[in-house]
């Protein structure tokens, strides 16, 4: 196997990773969405047995932390959005008609290796603007699992005033 041909398959292992990774990364994204979705339809049924028991029932502390609980919720299922907001990542090229036609036409007389490094030209452009759309997305999905991870902190602190606040 000559360089060339091992250059080509690293790029095109690369592609593919990075295909794979934005692959990965959405389906987080939306996962966080629907985690974040179902905890906030059971902070709605908290909310709603503590108002049916009667204003004040619920501790003010335990209330605060509910209420905090919720927005962090409610980020998270934000930034999780964000993650399939195809608008906010840099396109990512791709061998367009005319490029594939060029390809079939003026360049059908290339050799195998300058085939290849057309080719490779291309994948190293589309790896580029996919790697740079991929970190992106990590970091809305870090700020999404870090806003769940305080939001299970605050509706835990809400549980735990509730259980050791003294009956009425």
């Amino acid at each position: 196997m000559t360089g060339e041909e091992v250059y080509s398959a690293f790029i095109d292992g690369e592609l593919k990773t990075e295909r794979e990774r934005r692959a990965t990364l959405e389906a987080r994204g939306v996962s966080v969405v629907a985690q974040s979705g179902g905890l906030v339809t059971l902070l709605t049924g908290i909310g709603a047995l503590a108002k049916g028991a009667g204003v004040g029932a619920l501790p003010t502390v335990a209330f605060g932390a509910v209420i905090v609980a919720l927005v962090f919720f409610l980020g998270a299922a934000v930034f999780g959005i964000l993650v399939n907001i195809p608008h906010l990542y840099p396109p990512h090229p791709v061998a367009d008609a005319a490029t594939m036609t060029e390809m079939r036409t003026s360049k059908r007389d290339h050799t195998d290796a300058e085939a290849r490094s057309v080719i490779a030209h291309l994948h190293i452009g589309t790896v580029d603007k996919l790697r740079k759309g991929n970190d992106l997305k990590v970091q809305w999905i870090s700020a999404a699992q870090f806003a769940q991870v305080l939001a299970v902190v605050a509706l835990s602190v809400a549980v735990w005033v509730i259980i050791t606040h003294p009956s009425p």
